[in-house]
């Protein structure tokens, strides 16, 4: 019976397109008679005004030759695309004008294999549009991601991610491949091997070294300053170079470092300055660095995009008393500046996250006005 019933819903659709498919890597459309949506074999296809709805949509789920596929304007709705996004072969999928919502945004910004996906003219509001900017955050499949943005959302925050993982795909498939060892041209006139460095600073400011380079430096015992400002370098990247224990200064700005880099720098505890500036870090990752800041002293300098300006002025308090505590360790004093009331991390971040609430500054007594130093004590 049930066999009958697939049988059955494939001829439907088949009378219902009118259209052909034949074997190869692309089709062109053009005089269809029929198609049978359960045996295509092609890896590209484009079914644009069709109407096949949310049962032929089921249908092409189950396929695993398409790569490449154009549901345009087919009355597909969020249950067509909860099956859609199940499929693990397809890398470009075209879903403008149908009828998907909220619900099925949430589905697509859990697949991790398309790299391009365009949901132009659905019915998507705030709530689908954040679900796919927060995977934007922490996946760099997707490159291309086409959508009616709702007021609220940083466009130029979402441009920036796009590029980034541009920048991060055109690597991987070798466009900016150097084998190891690497040998980088710093000056017209100079070239270096990043596998030999006996200096203690090095700028390597835009020259795309990717996590391949950064895996060379990281093993780097001369090294006390680094300047890796735009260099392709993610996770992976940051993971390795946060092992080193001779840097004490480090720029990862403008990289396409998300939470689990960040999350492996807060556990460095050699490090004085660390620029994180326009990266991919997402509220777990700045969680993870704030809590490294309350209960390590090395970090002077910590430069991130933080979620509202409580956070802030909570980092600046930490790292005034870290300067403080560097500035006087030989005659132990410790710093007597006023914290700030830590607060929820919050504005453009995927999700809150309650800083613990600092304890309230000890009552003033007697003795403690004959003391010379006051103590103010921190407890995290």
């Amino acid at each position: 019976m049930k066999q009958r019933h697939n049988g059955l819903l494939t001829l439907a659709l088949s009378l219902l397109l009118g259209t052909s498919v034949c074997c190869g890597t692309s089709q062109a459309m053009e005089n269809p008679s029929s198609i049978d949506l359960a045996n295509i074999t092609s890896t590209s296809l484009s079914l644009k005004g069709r109407k096949i709805g949310d049962a032929g949509a089921h249908v092409l789920a189950k396929n695993t030759t398409l790569t490449s596929l154009n549901l345009e304007d087919n009355l597909i709705g969020d249950a067509g695309v909860q099956a859609l996004a199940t499929n693990t072969t397809l890398i470009s999928l075209n879903l403008r004008q149908n009828q998907i919502g909220d619900a099925g945004a949430h589905v697509l910004a859990k697949n991790t294999t398309l790299t391009s996906l365009n949901l132009e003219n659905n019915n998507i509001r705030d709530t689908g549009a954040r679900a796919l900017l927060t995977t934007l955050r922490a996946h760099t499949n997707l490159t291309e991601l086409s959508l009616n943005w709702p007021n609220g959302i940083n466009m130029n925050e979402v441009k920036r991610l796009l590029a980034c993982n541009t920048g991060l795909a055109r690597y991987s498939k070798g466009e900016h491949f150097r084998p190891v060892p690497h040998v980088v041209q710093v000056t017209p006139t100079q070239n270096i091997n990043l596998a030999s460095i006996t200096s203690t600073f090095l700028s390597l400011k835009g020259k795309k070294i990717g996590d391949a380079g950064a895996q060379v430096l990281a093993k780097n015992t001369t090294l006390t300053s680094l300047n890796l400002e735009d260099n392709l370098i993610g996770d992976a990247g940051a993971q390795v170079l946060a092992k080193n224990t001779t840097l004490t200064s480090l720029d990862l700005e403008r990289n396409g470092i998300r939470d689990a880099g960040a999350h492996a720098l807060a556990k460095n505890t050699t490090l004085t300055s660390l620029d994180l500036r326009e990266n991919q870090i997402g509220c777990e990752g700045a969680q993870a660095l704030l809590n490294a800041l309350r209960t390590q002293t090395n970090l002077t300098e910590l430069s991130l995009k933080w979620p509202n300006s409580n956070n802030e002025r909570e980092v600046e308090f930490l790292l005034n008393r870290n300067r403080e505590l560097a500035s006087n360790r030989t005659h132990q004093v410790i710093p007597t500046v006023p914290a700030p009331t830590p607060q929820p991390m919050q504005g453009t971040f995927p999700q809150n996250v309650i800083a613990p609430v600092l304890p309230d500054e000890p009552s003033e007594t007697k003795e403690d006005k004959k003391e010379e130093v006051r103590v103010f004590c921190l407890t995290y």
